[in-house]
């Protein structure tokens, strides 16, 4: 029985005194009685941990419990389980005269109220205990005088006690008598809460650049078995998984049921070089799990917020012609298909060179294996030659150097080149600075000024304009610097600035073509052609990979890589035609180029030769369609058939 005692709360002593009085009045009678505590509970028409806390997110009210940031622990129960729960302790001989807790999930407040902010698509704003404390000392001051203010200053306590709270919540003995166990997880019940909502009424996912999710429903998921009840329960609807939400393309629009790994992040196995990881996990946690274990992975983009699964999914690259994509480095993959079924396909398999990069057409990838290498460290140097100078030594620095980053200048006519090689662990731990994320309202701020930037620059289409801005960030794109593997690559940093769509296009040329093919861009460029503005072609080479739907497949490739912003259709139009003469192939998770010739609406080939066997594999796999959509469809030449949403 809840202990009382004069700090005790209005709710805790009512449910006390109703416990007492239960044992009381049946002491000795013939109706015998059970008493089950559920944790706290959750689901639809919940209000305490439901629609209250959903509504207090939305309108960006501070969160009682959880103080400081969420750091405390709850344990989480479905509403549907606590029902299964007493029915079951009703039925149980040997349940009568007994307490029993009911629970459910444990983790932190952080977790369980940003899963709620997701469904929102607002961030929890958290309490400060500090001020709390304080409101609480001035309730219980005036709760001398004013009995309603002393009821307050215990009701603080609890949130204050709940905030801070550190202990489990003990369910063996449930479990024990009438077999109780917790059915419905976390991330799958809260797909429940978004059931008939219609989904067009608001923005549920959004990665602020080209598209937003308004799904039926979204389900997070905590573990594989997790993951395969929810798509069972998908009741024939289109599936997507999202992750980080770093695609440029909407491959991960639905009207139907949204998937996120976001809380399928952990390191699962690590047996030598070989480490199996959840598809949640990004690529910048992933890197601290294996520096822990003096492990590192071979290459990865300059951005390390990705996910594992979405990094694989749309063969993410690095600059190394030595190395294909992170994509080469798996070794095996658990997808969960869009009926539930757990499905592993591992390297040597036949399926296995379709199903790795796979744009999420196969299934939700649950876990990857990855073959990593032993930690390394990379010395950081940088150089800026005239655009000539940088043809005569392409070859050269690709082959004499381990990992080469090049940023060309057409506007002005010079590339920055960063060359990375590997060298002895230094004897001294090289000081790596921390940078201090920026507030939102700085990065909005910073974010507004680019923008405006850029559309000035475009809207006077004065070629020395936008030479002059050019030439202000020449040489300050790279660090020259020592550093352990992971932290050198990831050069990338985005958190200065408020993301905003700036449009990405990604060619590969076959390597051989590299220098006929940005002559041909140079003389476009020279001979009156549409510049970019602002900013530069990212350059960086791949060797020959195995995945199907990947552009370095069975050769070795150049990537160029073209940023612009506001959008210019008719820029990528002309890039499209220069390039058409070099068989391209593109990176699938950036926007594509539409061909000129044959109007908006004609995609550029994509000179994948493998195309027609994923076609088929995946009509294996999801006979359905369920993992289609609008974009993904036409882009493959894959039919949609009439889908549920």
């Amino acid at each position: 029985m809840i202990e009382e005692g004069p700090e005790l709360d209005a709710y805790s002593r009512t449910k006390a005194e109703a416990e007492r009085v239960v044992k009381e009045e049946l002491e000795g009678a013939r109706t015998t009685w059970t008493i089950v505590r559920p944790t706290c509970v959750f689901g639809p028409g919940i209000a305490s941990w439901t629609t209250t806390p959903l509504q207090m997110i939305k309108k960006g009210r501070p969160l009682i419990f959880g103080l400081d940031g969420g750091n405390g622990r709850l344990n989480v129960v479905h509403v549907d389980d606590v029902v299964r729960g007493m029915i079951a302790a009703a039925a149980a001989e040997g349940a009568a005269g007994e307490v029993f807790n009911l629970g459910g999930e444990e983790m932190t407040f952080r977790e369980f109220y940003e899963a709620l902010g997701a469904i929102v698509n607002k961030a929890p704003v958290y309490g400060a205990s500090k001020t709390t404390r304080g409101f609480g000392e001035l309730t219980r001051k005036l709760g001398r005088v004013l009995r309603p203010a002393a009821e307050l200053s215990r009701g603080i306590g609890m949130a204050l006690r709940m905030s801070a709270n550190e202990a489990a919540y003990p369910g063996a003995k449930a479990k024990e008598c009438f077999g109780y166990e917790p059915q419905t997880g976390f991330g799958e019940g809260l797909m429940a809460l978004e059931t008939g909502t219609g989904g067009g009424e608001r923005v549920m996912w959004s990665n602020d650049r080209h598209f937003a999710i308004r799904p039926w429903a979204g389900v997070e998921p905590g573990s594989a078995e997790e993951l395969s009840r929810a798509l069972r329960r998908g009741e024939e609807r289109r599936i997507k998984a999202i992750g980080s939400l770093h695609a440029f393309a909407p491959l991960p629009d639905t009207e139907g049921l949204v998937v996120s790994l976001r809380r399928m992040k952990r390191v699962l196995a690590v047996e030598g070089t070989l480490v199996t990881a959840e598809g949640g996990i990004t690529i910048g946690e992933l890197n601290h799990e294996l520096a822990r274990h003096g492990l590192a992975l071979p290459t990865h983009g300059s951005f390390v917020a990705q996910t594992l699964a979405g990094a694989i999914a749309t063969g993410t690259h690095g600059g190394a012609l030595a190395l294909g994509t992170l994509a080469d480095c798996v070794e095996a993959l658990e997808i969960v298909r869009a009926d539930g079924e757990r499905v592993v396909v591992r390297k040597q398999e036949a399926d296995f060179d379709g199903a790795v990069v796979s744009l999420g057409l196969l299934g939700v990838t649950a876990s990857v294996s990855v073959r990593c290498v032993p930690e390394f460290y990379l010395r950081a140097e940088t150089e800026v030659m005239p655009f000539e100078a940088f043809l005569a030594q392409f070859d050269a620095l690709q082959r004499e150097n381990e990992f080469t980053d090049a940023r060309w200048f057409p506007q002005v006519g010079v590339v920055e080149v960063l060359r990375m090689n590997r060298v002895a662990p230094p004897a001294w731990a090289p000081v790596v600075t921390p940078v201090k994320p920026a507030s939102p309202a700085h990065r909005r701020m910073v974010s507004s000024v680019f923008k405006n930037l850029l559309r000035g620059i475009g809207a006077t289409g004065s070629a020395k304009l936008n030479a002059s801005f050019v030439r202000k960030t020449i040489g300050t794109t790279y660090k020259a610097r020592v550093g352990r593997c992971d932290e050198l690559l990831a050069f990338t940093d985005l958190s200065q600035g408020e993301p905003f769509p700036i449009d990405d296009l990604e060619y590969a040329v076959p390597y051989g073509r590299t220098a006929e093919a940005l002559r041909a861009l140079e003389a476009h460029f020279r001979g009156g052609g549409r510049m970019p503005v602002f900013f530069p072609v990212h350059l960086r080479c791949s060797a020959a990979g195995g995945q199907w739907l990947c552009a370095n497949h069975g050769q070795p490739v150049c990537w160029l890589e073209f940023w612009q912003y506001p959008a210019a259709p008719q820029f990528y139009t002309e890039i499209a035609e220069v390039l058409a003469r070099f068989a391209p192939r593109y990176h699938l998770g950036k926007i594509l180029p539409r061909s000129g010739r044959g109007g908006e609406r004609e995609l550029a080939p994509l000179n994948l030769p493998r195309l027609a066997e994923f076609r088929a594999l995946r009509e294996r796999w999801d006979p359905t369609g369920a993992l289609l959509n609008s974009y993904v469809g036409p882009l493959l030449g894959i039919e949609e058939r009439e889908f549920k949403n």
